[in-house]
């Protein structure tokens, strides 16, 4: 979906121009630019809108995977989605190698990469 949505609005650009172009090349007159100018600006401004929200997929789609396999490497046990800054730190540990705060059920230092044992 997402470089569906990119490629659609990179065409509802390119599509508008050219119709701008040909509409006020075959017209010969310059205040025809005029009349056109409100729908060409929407329609660029459309697709632009249309490839960044596909390009956002994309990275949302690459924030979902990173976030899966820190659970994946870190375990299961250490992703919990409701928690806050406090509660959080008040269950961390510096890791031996880099002295990084970590959470204390952590596996692995997510810094470093050093197994905790």
């Amino acid at each position: 979906m997402d470089k569906f949505l990119e490629i659609a609005g990179i065409l509802t650009v390119l599509l508008a121009l050219l119709a701008a172009l040909i509409i006020v090349g075959s017209s010969g007159n310059a205040t025809t630019l005029l009349f056109i100018l409100p729908w060409v600006v929407t329609s660029v401004i459309g697709g632009v809108v249309l490839a960044a929200f596909g390009s956002m997929l994309t990275q949302l789609k690459a924030i979902r995977i990173a976030v899966e396999t820190q659970v994946l490497r870190n375990g299961a046990a250490s992703y919990r989605p409701n928690e806050t800054s406090s509660t959080l730190l008040a269950h961390m540990k510096k890791c031996r190698e880099c002295a990084s705060p970590i959470r204390a059920d952590a596996n692995v230092c997510s810094y470093c990469g050093a197994k905790q044992t």
